[in-house]
């Protein structure tokens, strides 16, 4: 399926739309206004943290498979039903813009951009969808077409009914969604049914049911728009804090954050912290536990390999929400037009792969995500790709050992060079987006054989042991040159401050797009000065061991 398009909306904050956990199969909404009877064993999917339209989402009690005539895989779905509130005072509040973007051509510009912005009206909005055929635009792109459509009479309401086929285009099977459009005093609601077509035949008389279950109910708890709002502090206006301020203020903002999710706790689920790690979960808590226990290990490691990189700043632990199995994890991740994955949230499931299973590479590699952007997120989005690259590889191949990781090399790494000679440690150290498109299994050899001879190969003992330390650091100081240089050529950029995840967003994608064009100095630069901070028999050492490492 694909993956919902990330809808961007800050409105003084966003919908609180989270519907209450079903009671003996009923689902209800009080601030909606709605209530419909659930098929048989459906469970309710927890909604992203700020989720925008979907109201509430089910996942059947057992997959469907389809078998790709192609290929000859055969893949499971399970079908879902969704809840899409379309709120009248919400959709209208959306004709609002920010206070500069209606201006008239000729009108002077008379935001000087001084940071002074309180009280200011620079609100926006995006991705306000009017109705469901833009919502399912949005979802679906072109992938989709409606067969049918009617509006008629249910229970002396109007209702509009469409029949959508999805296309195929990953081998998934063809889906059929089944949608009834109900209108309310407050607005719309629409109740959809994605199904395999080749289940569709025998869900007929669910989904029927299902629908004409539809009643509206009185309204007994507030439709309000939450303060989401209050609580982002943009990234741009947290480096203009003191290290003391910044952490203070970081640390607010996540309990914040876990606060409001806690509140928002659906049947089946348990929130708790475990050694300062907070987990939302549905298994047990040696599971939890052990998630936690890798997550920390993989922070300890690098606070002792990178003690350089942010040393003052602090490291918020994570929001981990550890799901029932890929497909809800799926479905958590993708059904949503949530603001996206937040930079300290880590969404998983129990793997029963152990400890080389995929999740436990994940778990390690965003935690690392995480560690990076809480020390420095400048080099979040500077870091050569192909350190980049390295260190996930290096981190894919991490197990736990006590409490202390343990880097093996990965198998499909050895015997991998039938007689061909390592590329240089200077080719390796200049990777650049342009060299490694392709992505080719041979430079994803190289690449992750010079970072792990630099964590814990050779490279990482004797003279040499700080050459990747320097290096990293080097990076560091090319950046903030940079960054210098271009604030001296635009001054309005040290003034200007985001009034949204989504402008802040926007932002840090620009500046990412600066840093790429540069990319090609900071690769240069950056191993120039490393290779100038070692003598010319050390260089020549350090090459010779490398060398002998990989073949």
């Amino acid at each position: 399926m694909w993956p919902r398009a990330l809808g961007i909306l800050t409105v003084l904050g966003v919908l609180c739309l989270f519907a209450s956990a079903p009671t003996a199969q009923v689902h209800k909404d009080e601030r909606i206004g709605y209530q419909i009877k659930l098929p048989k064993k459906w469970t309710q999917i927890p909604l992203q943290f700020d989720e925008q339209w979907i109201v509430a989402n089910f996942v059947a009690p057992s997959p469907d498979y389809y078998t790709d005539s192609d290929s000859g895989y055969t893949r499971q779905h399970k079908s879902t039903l969704r809840v899409i509130a379309f709120v009248d005072e919400f959709i209208n509040s959306g004709v609002v813009v920010d206070k500069d973007e209606d201006k008239k051509d000729g009108d002077e510009d008379d935001d000087d951009d001084d940071g002074d912005d309180e009280g200011s009206s620079g609100i926006r909005f995006f991705n306000i969808y009017r109705d469901y055929k833009e919502f399912l635009k949005s979802t679906y792109g072109q992938g989709y077409f409606i067969e049918s459509e009617s509006a008629e009479e249910e229970g002396g309401r109007s209702v509009e009914k469409l029949e959508i086929r999805v296309e195929d285009s990953s081998g998934s099977g063809h889906k059929l969604i089944h949608t009834w459009i109900y209108a309310t005093d407050i607005g719309k609601v629409a109740v959809e049914f994605e199904v395999l077509e080749d289940a569709d035949k025998k869900l007929k008389s669910t989904v029927s049911k299902t629908f004409r279950s539809f009643e509206v109910i009185p309204r007994t708890k507030a439709l309000t728009l939450s303060n989401g709002a209050s609580e982002f502090i943009s990234y741009f206006e947290l480096r203009r804090l003191t290290v003391s301020e910044r952490n203070e203020k970081k640390q607010a903002m996540l309990e914040q954050r876990w606060e409001r999710m806690k509140a928002e706790v659906i049947e089946g689920w348990e929130a708790y912290e475990l050694d300062g790690v907070k987990i939302l979960t549905r298994h047990d808590e040696k599971h939890a536990q052990a998630v936690v226990d890798n997550i920390l290990a993989v922070m300890e490691w690098l606070d002792d390999t990178f003690p350089f990189i942010g040393p003052e700043e602090h490291v918020r632990l994570p929001i981990v929400r550890i799901c029932e199995d890929r497909e809800e994890e799926s479905r958590f991740t993708f059904d949503s037009t949530a603001l996206g994955f937040s930079m300290l949230e880590i969404v998983t499931h129990k793997d029963l792969g152990g400890a080389t299973g995929f999740e436990w590479q994940w778990i390690n590699i965003r935690a690392k995500d995480l560690w990076l952007y809480e020390r420095n997120p400048d080099l979040t989005t500077a870091l050569p790709l192909w350190l980049r690259v390295g260190l996930d590889q290096v981190l894919r191949g991490a197990k736990l050992k006590g409490s202390k990781l343990k880097f093996d090399r990965n198998s499909w790494e050895m015997g991998f060079n039938d007689g061909q000679e390592p590329w240089s440690l200077e080719r390796v150290m200049k990777l650049g987006l342009d060299d490694f498109e392709e992505r080719d299994f041979r430079t994803l050899i190289q690449i992750a054989g010079l970072t792990r001879f630099f964590i814990s190969g050779p490279g990482s003992k004797g003279k040499t042991k700080d050459v990747l330390a320097n290096y990293v650091a080097n990076v560091i100081d090319i950046v903030a040159e940079i960054d210098a240089e271009d604030e001296a050529k635009d001054e309005s950029s040290k003034s200007k401050r985001p009034k949204s995840e989504e402008e802040e967003d926007a932002m840090l994608k620009e500046r990412q797009a600066k840093l790429r064009e540069r990319e090609r100095r900071i690769l240069d630069e950056a191993y120039a000065r490393t290779a100038a901070s070692l003598s010319e028999s050390q260089l020549d050492s350090l090459a010779k061991s490398y060398r002998k490492e990989m073949d």
